[in-house]
């Protein structure tokens, strides 16, 4: 999936507009009194992500003094996330904004919204105020130096994120799941996110189990792929297994998809993510991989990409 960002300092064309008011609707219900806002704001300032030509996710601010810049609302859209683009939207404001000479960015959001709260803080925001508004709501005022906020991100400030492959072998044959929901499609054997405080091998196990249906054990490590992006400092670990130790039946209808056995040599002419064909042929070598793929945020595609046997 590529996404694509950019940035519109006026209210965007029609089109676009409508995209981001459809954002807006599927989060808040409601886009009332949206556009009269923000014609009444000075100096809008909106960063947009889009999937093709579809909105998927938008930032908006506008100036607060010809120093001050109020990051005032944003979304993503549920399909959308998980995937860093609230953080790649920020980063992009906040360049932006550096460039135009702004010292400084403000935001408000509410104790309920946590994720927003972590993440606005995990990039650089210190909590400068709190009040309560005119509904009787607790509002925390945030903001951040831009350029102190850059050499935070810098020094203390690396996305980790976890996820666990495991490849489940019999014989010839490999278990694999016909994904085709969301943006990560094809044939990919069973994994997903570690949870906190799981250990990665039983983040391994467990998801096995909620994929397929399965238990297994002996699982043996393989190897590391992982995605480094260093503008917007994130590294994403995959850890792969594989094991032919399992008992159980199958899942009619599993919740990632189709669970099937596939032929070994037959899986080389399936449809898979290139993430996932560029390491299939891996599991079955002796030792272990270590692939690291440099993403390239100005062109949003993968940079160098290094393999090695370890």
């Amino acid at each position: 999936m590529k996404i694509d960002y950019e940035v519109y300092s006026c209210i965007p064309e029609k089109g676009i507009l409508e995209g981001i008011l459809d954002v807006h609707r599927i989060i808040f219900d409601t886009t009332d009194g949206f556009i009269e806002k923000m014609q009444s704001k000075p100096h809008l300032l909106f960063s947009v992500a889009f999937e093709g030509s579809k909105v998927i996710g938008y930032k908006i601010g506008y100036e607060l003094t010809n120093e001050k810049f109020y990051s005032w609302l944003w979304g993503v859209h549920p399909d959308y996330r998980h995937l860093g683009v609230a953080s790649k939207l920020m980063n992009i404001q906040h360049r932006y904004l550096e460039k135009q000479g702004y010292k400084t960015v403000q935001t408000k959001t509410l104790n309920k919204w946590r994720s927003m709260l972590i993440l606005n803080i995990k990039s650089g925001f210190d909590i400068t105020n709190t009040y309560i508004d005119r509904y009787g709501i607790l509002k925390i005022v945030l903001e951040k130096e831009l350029t102190k906020g850059r050499r935070d991100e810098m020094s203390d400030h690396i996305n980790y994120k976890l996820w666990t492959v495991c490849m489940i072998q019999n014989g010839d044959k490999v278990l694999l799941i016909d994904r085709q929901h969301d943006h990560f499609k094809g044939y990919i054997p069973p994994g997903g996110k570690v949870d906190f405080p799981e250990s990665i091998m039983e983040s391994a196990v467990r998801e096995v189990k909620e994929e397929t249906g399965l238990d297994v054990w002996n699982l043996k490590y393989k190897g590391l792929y992982e995605y480094v992006n260093t503008k917007a400092l994130d590294r994403y670990m995959i850890f792969n297994y594989i094991t032919s130790d399992f008992k159980g039946e199958l899942l009619e209808n599993g919740p990632e998809g189709r669970v099937v056995w596939v032929n070994i040599e037959e899986a080389y002419h399936l449809p898979m993510q290139e993430s996932i064909r560029r390491r299939f042929p891996l599991f079955f070598q002796e030792g272990t991989f270590e692939i690291q793929v440099t993403w390239d945020q100005e062109e949003n595609k993968e940079g160098n990409v290094a393999i090695k046997s370890t």
